[in-house]
């Protein structure tokens, strides 16, 4: 009983690249399988979170499966306190704060989520319906601000110029595995689709 159906997955697995090696840009054959199903059942968008940056787009039955969609905000060292397993975990007392628990979990900014660009990129995508038609779809790319000071980064801002085309042929890359063909201009794709082929009605 609603105009759009959207379908959100949590799950965090990865699975393996062309060549056979476990990939964290890869989702599990599984999440490929759930997502369609959810298609299958009456979704006309599913959307997964989890592994913390960009996966691919797959257009089924021409629906949108957004199998990745990164982070939208990352801030985790600007909250108050974290669970105590946390503490235990890396063998801090309880009154450290956040910020100093994750700078030494990530040796200063050295390994782990503030080392890794990927963690910091995004997109954005905005469904165009005309009625209960998915006309097309427009990927807007968004940084996190990688190497920005800790009270700073996180909050998404949209990329610009050469950041802005990286992060969008990156998406664009990792798509093309699921048969999904885009193309980067002004600083945005553009993904227009057939009508007949997106009907909401089945």
């Amino acid at each position: 009983m609603s105009d759009v159906v959207i379908v959100s997955v949590h799950a965090h697995e990865s699975g393996y690249n062309a060549d056979g090696v476990p990939d964290v840009e890869s989702p599990d054959d599984f999440l490929r399988a759930v997502t369609r199903a959810a298609v299958d059942a009456g979704a006309d968008i599913v959307v997964c979170h989890g592994p913390h940056l960009l996966r691919g787009l797959e257009l089924y039955r021409g629906r949108p499966l957004f199998l990745g969609l990164g982070n939208v905000i990352g801030q985790n060292e600007r909250v108050a306190r974290l669970p105590m397993d946390s503490y235990a975990a890396y063998r801090c007392v309880p009154d450290v704060t956040p910020h100093r628990l994750y700078k030494e979990r990530g040796e200063n900014d050295r390994k782990g989520f503030p080392a890794d660009q990927r963690f910091w990129d995004s997109v954005v995508p905005v469904c165009l319906y005309e009625g209960d038609m998915l006309r097309g779809i427009d990927i807007h790319p968004v940084s996190l601000g990688l190497g920005r000071p800790a009270h700073r980064r996180g909050t998404p801002m949209l990329a610009q110029g050469a950041w802005a085309r990286r992060i969008l042929e990156a998406f664009a890359a990792l798509s093309r595995p699921f048969g999904t063909e885009m193309t980067v201009a002004d600083g945005a794709i553009r993904l227009p689709l057939m009508p007949a082929a997106v009907g909401m009605e089945g």
